[in-house]
């Protein structure tokens, strides 16, 4: 991946409200395959 790309995604607020966190989690499960530990990760989201 590219870092850039990594680091505006590393610098996103953390989401407000329950539509807003199951956006997050859209866009985020695209990408799951390449997060180490994803499932682990996004328990605290829930």
């Amino acid at each position: 991946m590219e870092s850039k790309k990594v680091v505006v995604i590393d610098e996103w607020l953390m989401p407000k409200g329950v539509f807003k966190l199951k956006l997050l989690l859209r866009f985020i499960n695209y990408y799951k395959k390449l997060i180490k530990n994803f499932s682990q990760l996004a328990v605290p989201l829930m």
